[in-house]
């Protein structure tokens, strides 16, 4: 079942560890192929690496780990490049399907999966994943 456009807001769908997530469309900067990553010594297994999007360095962080599922293979893939609350961070996905509008996630890090033509997604919270993530990485 498809969530109604009235409480819905525009997502973009994504693979991320064998997970389909919609992430807020107005939060997504953009995809890069991570062709390069720069490790950092003695950081968090969260914080994969940094990477070089657009002249700017982004820090590569590892959002299948924080999800609960196993980090995939991601040199050579596309990594989504998010921005919430004035930080910019970026995550290696496994595909990307389009967009679609879904109820967001709000005061969880996902909300409860939702048919989305015939997919089942979860809305992922971006402020939530950023305040999980800079609980075990330095990102802010």
């Amino acid at each position: 079942m498809e969530t109604s456009a009235t409480s819905s807001s525009r997502a973009l769908l994504v693979r991320v560890g064998g997970r389909d997530v919609a992430l807020e469309a107005r939060s997504t900067r953009g995809a890069a192929l991570v062709e390069h990553v720069t490790p950092v010594p003695r950081s968090s297994e969260m914080l994969l690496g940094l990477i070089a999007v657009r002249g700017d360095i982004v820090p590569l962080v590892d959002l299948a780990r924080l999800l609960g599922s196993a980090t995939p293979e991601f040199v050579g893939r596309q990594a989504v490049v998010v921005e919430t609350r004035g930080e910019r961070f970026a995550f290696p996905v496994e595909d990307v399907f389009g967009f679609a509008n879904v109820v967001p996630a709000h005061g969880a890090l996902t909300a409860p999966p939702v048919e989305v033509g015939e997919r089942v997604v979860e809305a992922l919270s971006l402020d939530e994943a950023l305040t999980a993530l800079s609980e075990r990485i330095s990102l802010v």
